[in-house]
């Protein structure tokens, strides 16, 4: 006779994977057809580098030798650069060129999201799994940027897997999976440490609840073994402690940091995040927005889509079908045929690690200052869609599924159009308007130097270019120590340079805008400053909140004095 249930059973949260069925026709049909839109929405992408982007590029093209440094004053981990850096040494440092490897990464976790969804939930979900990915309109816009959120992506997917395989059975080839996943995890972003932390907090939890429902089993032996003649209702010995295993895999992956540990303890003392500020604990329930892409408007300045907010609201309501839908088959913790749909254990553990992550971030970013930003979200993109699919794949019956399904991934294509077609950066108006007009010699000035990189990349080469604060390259952002550079610094001071260098016969040019996070009103007193050394001025591209880009700002053109 068997034991009931635990609560929170390891037994369900280590379920053994699901044998693969033979392919068929329709699958081939339907794995080309996900294919299809996510080559068309990952690699027609034509719009300029915004400012991440560009940086990305040009610390990705330094000398291997040159990227710890450089890397020291971006405050980024370094695993993406170096894998760019190889990418663009075979494919060229075009915006196609630089954008594919993202796009090539974020097309590669399509079928391992297939491989998790499947093994979790079954056939059903792990289509509905392949398709959401695909179509995601958070996916989509980091498949279209040279940034390392596309790996965060793929990697956190192949961890999944990794983690349900040593959870399944424990062997060396495994473990080492997992501790190498985990490393290049926190290579990639340390948002990383937050995810693995509550991975590690969860699966204590899965240990310590199986310990407590073992020792409550009133048919258990001391060694926590079956009477005869009876079916074992928990775990094997070995599979009790996969948890524990695991936990050292993932410890142990910590290894590959070594390596980078000088820069990363150096990043937190001096870099810190200063473009923007702590987030609040909403940030949780804002979730199925964030990933739904109504909050992108943010980038390009345009009110929320009406397909954003519907395809947030069937998140939200999937995600409750995914703990509120019977399960068939899922009471039973022993050895047997898999059930149809992943145990609310399973998904328990799952929005455990989604919201825990969070929670620990948010309140890491409160204590240190730290910015919250959006895009960091990609570390728990997979167990969200994992989720979601989970809820698709429980809903019956079998024409409300399919209509469901194409509903998500119809809402997330339009929701991904945006991204296709706005420019994410005024780069292109202002080097064009410079380049139109301006003289060789002439000095263009950024305030804050974060306007520079995008522009930097299409301007001609004849033109001297200074950023404010100091200390930045018109390719770079030099983050170290940031706030206190930007406060040391004067802008009449800075004005009086400007006119100094352009000298008697050449045009100034100053990038401008104001609101950028620790600035202030400094970029907007360094033009009034300008203008009264050269009362001659010209604007020929106007700041506008209303315009379609994510990084607007002004240009002004500031003629040599008769």
């Amino acid at each position: 006779m068997r034991t009931a249930s635990p609560a929170f059973p390891p037994g369900q949260l280590l379920t053994r994977s699901r044998r693969l069925g033979p392919v068929r026709l329709p699958a081939l049909l339907g794995a080309a057809g996900i294919a299809a839109v996510a080559l068309v929405l990952f690699f027609t992408v034509r719009v300029e580098l915004w400012l991440d982007e560009a940086l990305s590029v040009n610390i990705a093209r330094l000398p291997l030798t040159d990227m710890p440094e450089a890397l020291a004053q971006d405050n980024s981990a370094p695993l993406h650069y170096v894998l760019l850096h190889f990418w663009m040494a075979a494919f060229g440092t075009g915006n196609l060129a630089a954008r594919s490897l993202s796009g090539l990464v974020v097309l590669a976790a399509v079928p391992v999201i297939w491989l998790a969804a499947h093994r979790l939930s079954g056939s059903r979900a792990a289509w509905t799994a392949a398709a959401l990915l695909a179509t995601s309109p958070f996916a989509v816009t980091y498949a279209t940027q040279a940034r390392m959120y596309a790996l965060l992506i793929l990697l956190t997917a192949v961890g999944y897997l990794a983690l349900m395989a040593v959870l399944d059975r424990v062997t060396p080839v495994r473990l080492v999976l997992l501790g190498l996943v985990s490393g290049l995890l926190m290579l990639t972003h340390y948002w990383s440490f937050y995810l693995l932390a509550t991975v590690v907090a969860v699966l204590l939890a899965t240990y310590g609840a199986e310990r407590a429902v073992r020792r409550r089993s009133p048919g258990t032996g001391p060694a926590g073994t079956e009477p005869a003649g009876k079916e074992p209702a928990l775990p094997s010995r070995g599979r009790r402690a996969a948890p524990l295993w695991g936990i050292a895999a993932i410890a142990a992956g910590g290894v590959l940091m070594l390596p980078w540990l000088r820069v990363f303890l150096f990043q937190i003392s001096h870099t810190g995040t200063p473009w923007g500020s702590p987030s609040s604990y909403r940030f949780v329930l804002d979730l199925p927005d964030y990933f739904a892409d109504t909050h992108s408007a943010r980038w390009y300045l345009l009110p929320p889509a009406p397909a954003g907010r519907v395809l947030a609201l069937l998140f939200l309501l999937l995600l409750g079908w995914a703990f509120l839908r019977r399960r068939p088959g899922s009471t039973s913790t022993g050895p047997g045929p898999a059930p149809q749909a992943a145990s609310r254990g399973h998904c328990l553990a799952l929005a455990a690690v989604v919201v825990g992550t969070l929670l620990l971030a948010i309140t890491a970013s409160k204590l240190k200052a730290l910015s919250f930003e959006s895009r960091y979200l990609a570390v728990v993109l997979v167990p969200f869609l994992l989720l979601v699919a989970t809820g698709v794949s429980l809903v019956s019956p079998r024409w409300l599924r399919l209509a469901l399904s194409a509903a998500l991934v119809l809402l997330g294509v339009l929701g991904s159009v945006p991204n296709i077609t706005s420019e994410r950066t005024h780069a292109p108006a202002i080097a064009a308007a410079i380049s139109g007009a301006a003289q060789p010699g002439d000095v263009v000035g950024y305030c804050p130097d974060q306007l520079a990189p995008p522009v930097d990349r299409l301007l001609r080469p004849d033109l001297r270019q200074v950023t404010f604060p100091s200390g930045s390259t018109p390719g770079r952002v030099k983050w170290t120590d940031y706030t206190a550079r930007i406060f040391a610094e004067d802008p009449q001071s800075f004005s009086r340079s400007l006119d100094q260098l352009a000298g008697p016969g050449q045009n100034v040019w100053l990038v401008w805008a104001d609101g950028y996070g620790s600035f202030g009103r400094q970029c907007g007193d360094l033009a009034a400053q300008l203008r009264a050394l050269r009362p001659e001025v010209e604007q020929p591209i106007v700041l506008s909140y209303d315009t379609k880009y994510f990084e607007p700002s002004v240009l002004l053109r500031y003629r040599p004095q008769d």
